[in-house]
């Protein structure tokens, strides 16, 4: 009989002998992945030796020459640019608050004024406040932000004008910027230059979104927000006039709402007095429902433009 000390042996040598197999599987399995992990990188650096073999990659004298060249022309070119962007710019106005709420209050005072066109409703409400219902009553500005803030009335004056100019029927709102202390906080756009918050010029006044961020400091843009009642020619108009104004103005956003037809049309019929009726002809074939449309009888539409205005730094 085989004895117990026997049998332990014969089933070490069984599960060594498995374990060996099974290193050996495992070493061949490597040893097959290395090669051809080798045989690939092998592959790469020959077909970069090829690609690389008697290439000069470094660009010639007349190659630097050339592109030392249109770099000087291109620097002349951004200057000249800048330049004469710059010439648009509103230029900041240094005053005292004192001054400036002077300011802001005869500023005010006529553009409500222009507003008034004879025969037809002022365009405006005779407290609006284009935007500065911050600075109303007594509050004055603080000395530091005088500047940007009489900027920022100069560029609403010669929007205004503009929408004045081309005859909206009635300004609703006018919003811009609060980049005061003081102001309440606003969650931003990531790509915005600076977290600002809009200062309503009516009960209509929508918000702003902040602007837009600059590049490498060349330039800087204030976000202001008009909504207006215009006829479709009006409008067509107020961007024409945006487009060519002597700032650099550029339309970020277009909200156009067209007015309900059929409440303009009963509101009209209404206000018309009752026509007498006349006897019916047996004769006389029965009426038939018409639909026109008449561009200059439809009602105005609501528009609300968002606006940048940018200015630039001369070199």
């Amino acid at each position: 009989m085989i004895s117990r000390q026997v049998k332990t042996v014969g089933v070490g040598g069984v599960v060594l002998g498995i374990a060996c197999v099974g290193v050996g599987v495992w070493f061949t399995m490597a040893l097959t992945k290395s090669q051809q992990k080798k045989s690939e990188l092998t592959s790469a650096f020959s077909e970069l030796e090829r690609l690389c073999d008697k290439k000069n990659f470094f660009p010639n004298a007349d190659n630097i020459a050339k592109m030392s060249e249109n770099r000087q022309t291109l620097e002349a070119w951004v200057v000249a640019a800048t330049n004469q962007l710059a010439k648009s710019d509103v230029p900041l106005t240094a005053a005292t608050p004192a001054g400036f709420k002077s300011d802001l209050e005869d500023a005010i005072r006529e553009m409500v004024r222009q507003s008034e066109v004879q025969g037809r409703p002022a365009r405006v409400a005779p407290d609006f406040r284009f935007g500065f219902d911050k600075y109303k009553g007594e509050v004055l500005p603080e000395t530091a932000d005088v500047p940007r803030l009489h900027q920022q009335l100069d560029i609403i004056k010669l929007l205004v004008a503009e929408l004045y100019g081309a005859n909206v029927v009635k300004l609703e709102a006018v919003t811009r910027e609060v980049f005061e202390s003081g102001g309440a906080p606003e969650a931003a756009a990531p790509a915005a230059r600076r977290k600002n918050r809009p200062s309503g010029g009516g009960a209509a006044a929508t918000a702003a979104k902040p602007s837009a961020a600059s590049a490498d400091g060349a330039f800087e843009s204030q976000r202001f927000t008009v909504a207006f009642q215009a006829y479709p020619d009006t409008f067509a108009e107020v961007l024409n006039r945006m487009a060519v104004m002597d700032i650099f103005v550029v339309v970020s956003e277009v909200d156009v709402k067209k007015g309900d037809l059929k409440k303009e049309a009963a509101a009209t019929a209404a206000a018309k007095p009752p026509v007498a009726a006349q006897p019916a002809d047996e004769d006389a074939p029965p009426p038939v429902a018409q639909v026109v449309t008449n561009p200059p009888d439809e009602p105005p539409v609501s528009v609300r433009l968002v606006l940048d205005v940018y200015s630039f730094k001369g070199v």
